[in-house]
């Protein structure tokens, strides 16, 4: 099987007359199967063009192989995908690093990778539509105890469905259902023995022609009081390189009379094909600047300032990560301005097994972390 799979991209590359763009993504879960079907339905008309999907549902990745005939202008269709990618909360940078054909969207932080203790992801497809994963996590004492997790992905033509359930008897559902090309909706629950914990999400998410993309959320609803958090955001592109975009956010407390509003605001500006520039004003209170380098193939740069404009102390955070992608491992690092330094290994042993190990140093606080891990996949 394993054979097969690394074959696609050779067998790609030998259609006649033709030409390959690769293209490394990951996503959540939850939009894991959307892509490749939309992608089909958008290039269906299109002369010479095949697509070829593959990848590893374990960790979100997918391989995109896009065959076109020779000296085919597809910059349109390497606009889309990358923009379909980031408002799906998806990476570019996901398996191989980004190649010279790619969009500078960087996976760089640490954010959601650092980890302490050790932990152990385990991954099998029991068929082509159903997948069980279970994830062990060994605890470092009482703020981190040791939990175990099972999850588990069902999808099939417009529909797909993830569970997961723990040890703390906490339960995460999720239902998504394409509705049309271009419009999903989506249903989130999570039921918790934690009060004020449990909640329920109706999404719906919308991707036209033109850049324009909208998305609706109620979060915990509640029809009879007017209860609950409803959020709307649009984002449009004005040009091939600029797009600007913003979200309101409503919501009324339980047994609250009065109405909260917030307004964020976000642009995104492509400098050259190797360079981005984000930024986000989170309610007129808070200012989020990025800004991203693709060094080469293997190496990426991405710094981040985070500012309080309001309030007796406007404190801002910056922090400087790297990205380094070697034949078998992938290293990241990140340091801040308030003196932290983190650093993730994942080093792939063989197909299907790899070896994590993740640590962070806080030397204001005089504090640290340090976990080990391991991925399977079968």
């Amino acid at each position: 099987i394993w054979g097969r799979r690394e074959g696609i991209p050779e067998a790609c590359s030998k259609v006649p007359g033709s030409q390959v763009h690769k293209y490394d993504l990951s996503f959540p879960a939850s939009v894991y199967y959307d892509l490749i079907p939309i992608l089909k339905k958008k290039l269906e008309t299109a002369e010479g063009v095949r697509i070829f999907g593959f990848g590893h549902v374990g960790d979100g990745n997918v391989h995109i192989n896009l065959t076109t005939p020779k000296n085919k202008e597809i910059k349109e269709i390497s606009d889309f995908i990358f923009e379909w990618t980031s408002i799906n909360g998806g990476s570019v940078s996901a398996e191989h690093g980004i190649g010279q054909a790619k969009r500078n969207q960087l996976n760089v932080s640490l954010t959601n990778l650092l980890f302490e203790g050790g932990k152990a992801d385990l991954a099998k497809g029991l068929s082509s539509n159903f997948q069980v994963a279970h994830s062990f996590t060994l605890g470092t004492g009482t703020q981190q105890p040791s939990s175990y997790n099972f999850a588990s992905i069902f999808a099939s033509g417009k529909h797909l469905c993830h569970g997961m359930v723990d040890t703390a008897g906490n339960f995460q559902g999720k239902y998504h259902y394409s509705l049309m090309e271009g419009l999903i909706g989506k249903l989130q629950t999570m039921i918790s023995n934690q009060p004020g914990q449990s909640m329920v999400q109706i999404e719906g998410d919308w991707i036209g022609n033109g850049g324009t993309s909208f998305n609706f959320k109620a979060i915990n609803p509640n029809p009879m009081d007017g209860d609950g958090i409803f959020t709307c955001s649009l984002m449009q592109s004005l040009s091939k390189s600029f797009a600007v975009g913003a979200e309101v956010i409503t919501q009324k407390i339980l047994n609250s009379s009065a109405l909260e509003h917030g307004v964020n605001l976000g642009m995104k500006f492509r400098v050259n094909d190797n360079s981005t520039f984000t930024t986000t004003l989170q309610q007129f209170v808070a200012l989020q600047t990025s800004y991203h380098h693709r060094v080469s193939e293997k190496v990426e740069l991405a710094t981040e300032m985070q500012m309080l404009l309001v309030g007796p102390r406007k404190d801002a955070v910056t922090s400087v990560g790297a990205k380094f992608e070697y034949r078998q491992a992938v290293l990241r690092a990140q340091l801040d301005s308030t003196g932290r330094v983190g650093m993730v290994l994942e080093e792939k042993l063989f197909p299907g097994f790899s070896f994590l190990l993740s640590g962070e140093i806080d030397h204001v606080r005089s504090q640290s972390r340090f976990g080990v891990g391991i991925t399977m996949e079968n």
